[in-house]
Order: C-alpha cells, then sequence, then structure tokens
C-alpha cells in the first residue's frame, strides 16, 4: 500500500484564562505564607457557586478526573485555615460533596480541593485576590473557561471512511519499556493496532493511566515492570473484563509530558521529551511498524501562549479527559505520522502558559485516505 498524505488547514483562535501581560494582577495585600480561610457553598437558579477564600492571591492547578470522577484543585505553598475538611453543598444535580486536605512534603505545604462530580459536568474558575470561584453552570458546553472561543474550521474535510466488520477483542502480547536519550518508549504489543483507549493521569502518587478497551490480557494476575530511568518508575499492567489498565508510575513533572500512538502491532507511549518537530512516537528498533498515513494540522498563533497541546482520538468525543495528549508543541502547526489509512481520528487543541490551560477547540474528524 502506498503511503499517503493528509494535509488539514485548521483556523482556530483560542481564548487563554490567563489573560495578556499588559493587565498586570493587583498587587498582593497580605505578605507571609497562603492560607485558604473559609470554602462558601451558594446556589442560583442557574448555578452552583464555591468561593474559596484566602488571606492573598492564591496559585492553583486545575484537573478534571474520571476515576474517581471530579475536579481537582491543588494549591502549592498554601495551607488550610479551616473548621472542617467535608462541606455537603445543598440537594443538586451536579456536586456530591467538597473534601478539602494539606500534604506536607520536603517541609513545603500545599493545599488540595476535590470537587466530587454526581455527573460530567463543566466548570468556571475566576480569581481575585481574595480567593477563587467555582461555578459548576447546569447547561454549558463541558469547558474550563466562560470567554467564548472561536470554532475550528477546515475546508471541504473527506467524507469519513467507516471501517467495516471490526475483529472481536485484541489480545495482549507484551509490554516492554525502553529508556532513551530524552525519554522512555513504552511499546504495548498486540494482535493489531489498539485504537480504542483513554488516558488520564493521577497524582499523589503521581500515575499516568491507560485504560485499552475490547483488548484481553492473557494474566490471570497483575504484572509489574520495574524500569531504571528519570521519568518513570515501573508500569503495572492487568486485566479487566472490558479492558486491560495500564499505569505508568512517573514523577510530577511529566504528568503532562506524554503521548501515544497506535502502530500496527500494539500502542507506543512516550514519556519525558516529545519532539516538537514531529511529535511522533519513537520507533525502537524493535519490530513495530508505524501506518501509512499522516495530518498536517495548522491553527493561528495565541499571542503570550508559551506552547500548544493537541488532543486526539479514534473516537468521537475527543476532549482533553479521553484525548490522547501531545505537548509542549512550540509552534502552531505539527505534523502527526504513524496514522493508519481509512481510519477516522478526530483532534482538537489547547494552548497553554506556565500551568495554565486554554479551553478545548471544537473538534474536527477526518480520515487517512487509503
Amino acid at each position: 500500500m502506498k503511503k499517503n498524505k493528509l494535509g488539514i488547514s485548521l483556523a482556530v483562535m483560542i481564548v487563554l484564562f490567563f489573560g495578556c501581560a499588559s493587565h498586570p494582577a493587583p498587587a498582593v495585600k497580605e505578605s507571609g505564607p497562603k492560607r485558604i480561610t473559609d470554602i462558601l457553598i451558594s446556589k442560583n437558579s442557574g448555578s452552583l457557586i464555591f468561593t474559596i477564600k484566602s488571606n492573598q492571591s492564591l496559585t492553583y492547578t486545575a484537573n478534571q478526573l474520571d476515576l474517581p470522577m471530579g475536579v481537582l484543585l491543588h494549591f502549592p505553598d498554601t495551607s488550610l485555615d479551616l473548621d472542617r475538611g467535608v462541606y455537603t453543598p445543598p440537594d443538586n444535580e451536579i456536586i456530591s460533596s467538597i473534601k478539602a486536605h494539606e500534604i506536607v512534603e520536603n517541609k513545603t505545604t500545599r493545599a488540595r480541593i476535590f470537587f466530587a462530580l454526581k455527573k460530567d459536568s463543566a466548570y468556571a474558575l475566576n480569581k481575585d485576590d481574595t480567593g477563587i470561584t467555582v461555578t459548576f453552570p447546569k447547561t454549558t458546553a463541558l469547558s474550563n473557561e466562560t470567554k467564548p472561543q472561536k470554532k475550528l474550521a477546515a475546508k471541504k474535510p473527506p467524507a469519513r471512511i467507516i471501517q467495516k466488520n471490526p475483529p472481536a477483542a485484541n489480545h495482549l502480547k507484551t509490554v516492554t519499556a525502553t529508556p532513551l536519550k530524552k525519554n522512555i518508549a513504552v511499546e504495548v504489543k498486540a494482535d493489531r493496532a489498539i485504537e480504542n483507549y483513554k488516558s488520564f493521569t493521577i497524582d499523589n502518587p503521581d500515575r499516568i493511566v491507560f485504560d485499552m478497551y475490547n483488548f484481553k490480557s492473557p494474566f490471570k494476575q497483575e504484572q509489574i515492570i520495574l524500569v531504571e530511568s528519570q521519568w518513570v518508575k515501573r508500569i503495572r499492567h492487568f486485566g479487566h473484563p472490558d479492558r486491560v489498565r495500564l499505569v505508568i508510575e512517573t514523577h510530577k513533572n511529566y504528568l503532562s509530558s506524554y503521548s501515544a500512538l497506535p502502530t500496527d502491532n500494539g500502542l507506543l507511549i512516550h514519556v519525558g521529551k516529545i519532539p516538537a518537530s514531529s511529535n511522533q512516537a519513537h520507533q525502537t528498533e524493535s519490530d513495530a511498524s508505524s501506518g501509512t498515513g499522516q495530518v498536517k494540522l495548522a491553527w493561528d498563533d495565541v499571542p503570550d501562549a508559551t506552547s500548544y497541546n493537541v488532543y486526539w482520538s479514534a473516537s468521537p468525543g475527543v476532549t482533553r479527559q479521553n484525548g490522547n495528549k501531545i505537548s509542549d508543541i512550540k509552534n502552531p502547526t505539527t505534523t502527526i505520522k504513524g496514522l493508519r489509512a481509512g481510519a477516522t481520528y478526530y483532534f482538537m487543541v489547547t494552548a497553554v502558559k506556565g500551568t495554565a490551560e486554554s479551553r478545548e477547540s471544537e473538534a474536527l474528524s477526518f480520515t487517512v485516505d487509503e
């Protein structure tokens, strides 16, 4: 089969919630250690509103988790000055509870607040000198932002090709880890390409998790692979009735520095430095083979953005929570190689500045020509 190339031009303007450099934050009114002093809960006809009060402006990161389902806020160099650790909101269909606790490591204290979700929900964050307001609207699209965005646009995407008569369950053969110069390649070998999967991260302890669906493991017990590398401590995998779960135990710095691409006989995962030039998983000197097509993505440059993330999936409905992440893209264009001819893929883009990430662009789907 000859190698095909599909070029795509995506026009996207992403609104960043970290703002512009020309609008500096107000001066901090209180010095000394940062403290969260209260969590206030209110409700109106359209939203649930949680106000996290503090003695000064807070630094934070937000992660939406699948297991357990919820929104986790991290506050570095921040302690809790609360009269309780668990809060129960008024009766609603979105939030079941709010839990707050401290973690002390290497003489530094960081606070975490977890919003346990009853169902997947949108939320918005607003910050000022006195704390952060977290709003869960009852009817909005999934987003971490309230500002509008321009949608991705493409020129006449080709007709989708649906694979006929897909095989039954795929079977796991081996899992290997190969430390390279700037990253580690984790290779999952199987009967054929692993395309139906979802990845997410969990911290404390720091883990990258892959759930590979319609996939069977020949092992009856959990398998453990010890790894000597700066990126990965060890790898565990075990079978469930409907999937195989792969857990990569890593370090906090690499929770956002990983990517994955299906190969003809499995899945290839990178942890560590992802090459910005191609953002393609490194092929080791084994018999892992690439696909037969590629997709070129391009989008509008975002002022103040230091990098971009591309999320993609072989299934519709790609988001930050269920997509395969290609991070640290320095320019507003990238080429994703090793794609399977005849397969349909789904893409969306976000912009990054520091620890802040913009809302998601609209997803587009494209089919690699056969």
